[in-house]
Order: C-alpha cells, then sequence, then structure tokens
C-alpha cells in the first residue's frame, strides 16, 4: 500500500509539469494528456525497480519523450 501512496502523492506533485512537457512535445493539449498518462503507467510498473523515488520524474519523463 506504501507503493501506491508514494505513487499517488507523486502524481499530485508532478501531473502538471508533466502535462506541460508532453504539450511541449506534442503541440495539442489533449495529445500532452494522453502521454502523460501513458507515461505515468509505465512509470508505476516500474516504481518498484526505482532505487530511489526522486528518480521517478525523471523516468516519467523520460519514458513520455520516447513514447
Amino acid at each position: 500500500m506504501a507503493r501506491d501512496e508514494e505513487f499517488a502523492a507523486f502524481v499530485a506533485a508532478r501531473y502538471r509539469a508533466l502535462v506541460r512537457t508532453g504539450l511541449l512535445i506534442a503541440g495539442d493539449a489533449g495529445h500532452a494528456e494522453d502521454l502523460t498518462q501513458s507515461a505515468l503507467i509505465r512509470t508505476y510498473l516500474a516504481w518498484s525497480r526505482l532505487r530511489d523515488p526522486a528518480n521517478a520524474e525523471a523516468y516519467a519523463r523520460r519514458t513520455l519523450i520516447r513514447l
């Protein structure tokens, strides 16, 4: 359960910034949100492999860019 709480706190804190990054990439708000959600799904699945939750934003941004 702690993993879910940590991830929820991460999303609450960084969602808007990730969407802005997606907007710069996609140029469309709808696509930016879709990219962000896909990147967050992959980040959640990798959460236990991240050595430090502080690395989550870098992982999410890298994933967002790759998508």
